[in-house]
């Protein structure tokens, strides 16, 4: 339970607070025409579970993928990214660490630039 405890907090937290580019969550419809830039979160979890003090803690990731049309942009969108999902303490008693990027934007051949960050949590229940 504490897997969707994650996910659901982490992608609460994005809806209510992102305002930089449109959120695409996976299936959602992308228009290559009219998004100049968008992140698309894939939540991932861990089966990664121990105790901490008196209860226990579960951990998942948040990867974020990162699009514009240009790598600069993809990478300056990552950036924020980090710094927007960087060491916070939200609801459910969820806390995610320092955001990671991973190299540089990758270029898809379809007009689009892709960087992505990886976001890891812990629930502590």
């Amino acid at each position: 339970m504490s897997s969707f405890i994650i996910k659901s907090t982490l992608e609460e937290y994005l809806v209510a607070n992102w305002t930089e580019t449109p959120i695409k969550f996976e299936g959602m419809p992308i228009d290559y025409s009219s998004d100049v830039s968008f992140i698309v979160p894939k939540y991932v979890g861990v089966a990664n579970s121990g105790f901490y003090g008196s209860g226990n803690q579960t951990n998942g990731q948040l990867q974020i993928f990162c699009y514009a049309q240009n790598p600069v942009l993809a990478y300056k969108l990552s950036d924020s990214v980090c710094s927007f999902f960087k060491c916070l303490s939200l609801s459910n008693d969820v806390h995610t660490l320092i955001p990671q990027q991973q190299g540089s934007a990758i270029n898809l051949d379809d007009g689009f630039f892709e960087a992505f960050v990886t976001i890891e949590a812990n629930c502590y229940s």
